[in-house]
């Protein structure tokens, strides 16, 4: 005896293999869940390069802003471009909506974390030694004599590109304000 099945649409007893109802002429067919699963993973891939993009799009233009803070200095002398940064506290770019955008800025601070060619740096120096307050530099790293690495005291000079938003990796956003980096001097690790 053969499988028998119920008709999705008419509820009638229908061969099990049956594609199309002989009595109400619908297809039988699960195309549905195939039509629902194709759309998730083209959604899921959409996701995914469109994160990925913007990344990519993200380091382009850092290294853009970066050439081009790096060209406009070239028309200063390297003491007289340090002497055209102003020294500012955290909160006086972090408390400016622009983030003291296009200024020219000096900060001391302890690197917190290196990857290739952008740092975070600690700014403020607390009453133990401790700095605290978070900006995020990128330089070109051909203009280094020496690595970066975590936990050195460094100087930049360099302008503020404003206030940048990231995401972490627990998924949470947070804005620190960056600078694209022309000048650094490393005082290696605080004794």
């Amino acid at each position: 005896m053969d499988k028998m099945k119920k008709c999705k649409y008419c509820r009638s007893e229908i061969d099990a293999k049956a594609k199309v109802c002989p009595h109400c002429q619908k297809k039988q067919g699960s195309g549905c869940g195939i039509i629902v699963f194709v759309f998730f993973i083209i959604f899921i891939l959409f996701l995914i390069f469109s994160g990925a993009l913007s990344g990519i799009m993200d380091g382009y233009k850092d290294a853009s802003d970066n050439a081009k803070v790096r060209q406009e200095a070239q028309q200063y002398s390297e003491s007289d471009y340090k002497a055209a940064c102003k020294a500012v506290t955290y909160e006086e770019i972090a408390r400016d909506k622009e983030g003291l955008k296009g200024q020219k800025v000096t900060f001391t601070g302890e690197i917190i974390q290196a990857t290739s060619g952008t740092y975070r740096m600690n700014v403020t120096k607390g009453e133990y030694g401790h700095y605290s307050d978070t900006i995020l530099f990128n330089i070109d790293e051909s203009a280094l004599s020496q690595n970066i690495l975590e936990d050195d005291i460094v100087t930049i000079w360099g302008e503020s590109q404003g206030q940048y938003t990231y995401e972490t990796i627990m998924g949470s956003q947070v804005t620190v304000p960056r600078i694209s980096v022309v000048y650094i001097e490393n005082h290696g690790k605080e004794n």
